[in-house]
């Protein structure tokens, strides 16, 4: 099965390449607030909003939800928290969006 490419152009495209670097690249992201500290396994990002602050910026501003696994002494915990975070996105040669950036995620309130 052919995936089809996102485009940098369609908001929904966007949210997936964030979503799915934060899935792939979860070990190398602090996750801060009410996660700080904890030995995060993987990480699943609904993001709800993104906006660019300005026209003359490339980094935008993502919250939404945000499903933790938490590592416990007796296996994984999973939970739902509200999040926050900025990541650079960029058009990528074929206009795909290209996340970078991304190091830290605010973890609010649990859901």
């Amino acid at each position: 099965m052919v995936r089809p490419k996102l485009s940098f152009e369609v908001k929904a495209d966007k949210m997936k390449a964030i979503a799915d670097y934060v899935r792939t690249h979860v070990s190398s992201i602090s996750f801060l607030g009410n996660a700080k500290g904890l030995k995060v396994k993987s990480a699943i990002l609904e993001p709800g909003t993104i906006q660019l602050p300005s026209e003359t910026d490339s980094h935008w501003n993502v919250s939404g939800h945000i499903k933790l696994g938490i590592e416990k002494e007796d296996g994984v915990l999973e939970n739902n928290f509200f999040f926050t975070c900025d990541c650079e996105l960029n058009k990528g040669d074929e206009g795909e969006p290209i996340v970078t950036g991304l190091t830290r995620i605010q973890v609010g309130e649990r859901i």
